[in-house]
Formats: C-alpha cells, structure tokens, sequence
C-alpha cells in the first residue's frame, strides 16, 4: 500500500539519520487508518494484511506503543475487511481486545468500534455490565460498559 510505503520510508530516514522526524503512534494509526477506509474487494485481505503489520510494529517500538486511537482504528479496519460471522475474525478481535484492556485504552471509541467489528463481544459486555441488552446498539450502553468496567482497563486513555 502507499500509505504503508510512506511509512517504511519515514522509518528509514529516521533510522539512517536523513531526518529527525522519528514516526509515532499517530504515524502508525494513520496507515490503519487508510486501511481500515479500503473499499476494493479483490485488496481487502492484503489492506488487513498492512493494518495488522503495522500494529504490531507500534506494539514493538521502544516507547510509543498503541493507544485508543489505534485499537479503535484496528477494530474499524477489522470490521470493515473481514467478513462477518468467520471464526477468525472473532478471535482476532477477541485477543485484541484482551491487549487493549491489559494497555488500559478502552474508551468510547473503541467500544463503538467492538460493536461493529465484534456485536456478540459487545453483548457480552453490555450484560456483564447491566446495560439494556433489548437494544445493544444504544449508546447509553457504551456509557454504562464505561461505567462499570475495571478502571484500570481505561488507565491509560489521554482524552
């Protein structure tokens, strides 16, 4: 991709001492950003591709690791590029979202993005924390999963 193109040469000048310009989390959310916004179907698996490997870059980078920008952005790119109801799908959201509670970034906008990405997570969420499960898609919910959860899983978040 271009955007991820973008990025190993920001890197790369960076690491060669061509630039002081060091790339941060808003760097790498940008590029899942770009790709969780992929329409094309024929380049949907390979956009997944780029968004998960530039995750896991953040997460291995000294300093910077990913923040509720990023996981929000990852969840929406996991949504948007990943068909509905596959087994995989709900393991990978499921472990992401095991990292992004274990980071302290779960904030409004990442659970609006697990609701898409992953609704029978979101449920789970919206009964463990007494929320209106008549009507899962009610923000209200959002607010009280919020409310409700540990708050070290939300730790972290910069507002």
């Amino acid at each position: 991709s271009r955007a991820e193109a973008i990025l190993i040469k920001l890197e790369n000048d960076y690491m060669f001492g061509r630039s002081s310009l060091r790339p941060d989390v808003t760097t790498y959310s940008s590029v899942i950003n770009c790709c969780a916004y992929f329409r094309h179907p024929d380049g949907k698996a390979e956009a997944l591709e780029v968004a998960l490997r530039t995750f896991r870059k953040l997460c291995d980078m000294d300093g910077d690791g990913p923040n509720n920008i990023t996981f929000g952005t990852l969840f929406k790119a996991i949504a948007n590029l990943m068909p509905s109801g596959e087994e995989q799908r709900e393991v990978l959201v499921r472990s992401l979202w095991d990292k992004c509670c274990e980071d302290g970034q779960v904030d409004s906008f990442v659970l609006s993005q697990i609701r898409n990405a992953s609704p029978a997570l979101f449920h789970e969420l919206v009964e463990e924390t007494g929320g209106r499960v008549s009507n899962p898609r009610e923000y209200r919910n959002i607010e009280e999963i919020l409310e409700n959860i540990p708050t070290e899983w939300s730790a972290y978040v910069l507002d």
